[in-house]
C-alpha cells in the first residue's frame, strides 16, 4: 500500500469555529499514532490539531504548541451555593497543584 493511501486512512474531522475560523482536526486511533508519530508530529507543528481515540473513546488531543492559552473565567456564584445543590458535596479543600500532582502520579 502506497504511503499516501496509508495516511489517507486517518479520518477528518470538521469541528466548530474557533477563534473566528474553521479547524480541521485529524483524528487517529493510538495504534495508527505509534506507527506514524512522525507524521502526526508534522501536521500538528504545521498548525493543526489532532484527536486521539482509543477504542472509539477520545482520550488526548494534541494541539500545536503556538495554540493561544485557555482563557480561565471566574464563576458565575459562589461554592457556597453549589453546596445547596442535593447531591453535590465539596471535598476538603486542596490546592490545584496538590490535585494536578496526585492526578500525574495515577
Amino acid at each position: 500500500m502506497a504511503r499516501g493511501a496509508r495516511l489517507a486512512a486517518a479520518r477528518v474531522l470538521t469541528v466548530r469555529p474557533v477563534y473566528d475560523h474553521i479547524l480541521a482536526m485529524t483524528v487517529v486511533n493510538v495504534a495508527t499514532l505509534k506507527e506514524k508519530l512522525s507524521y502526526y508530529l508534522s501536521l500538528v507543528k504545521g498548525g493543526q490539531e489532532v484527536l486521539v481515540t482509543s477504542h472509539r473513546h477520545q482520550v488526548a488531543r494534541i494541539l500545536p504548541a503556538s495554540t493561544p492559552a485557555v482563557r480561565l473565567t471566574e464563576p458565575s456564584r459562589p461554592l457556597k451555593d453549589l453546596k445547596r445543590v442535593k447531591g453535590i458535596k465539596a471535598r476538603r479543600s486542596r490546592s490545584a497543584v496538590a490535585a494536578l500532582l496526585e492526578d500525574r502520579r495515577r
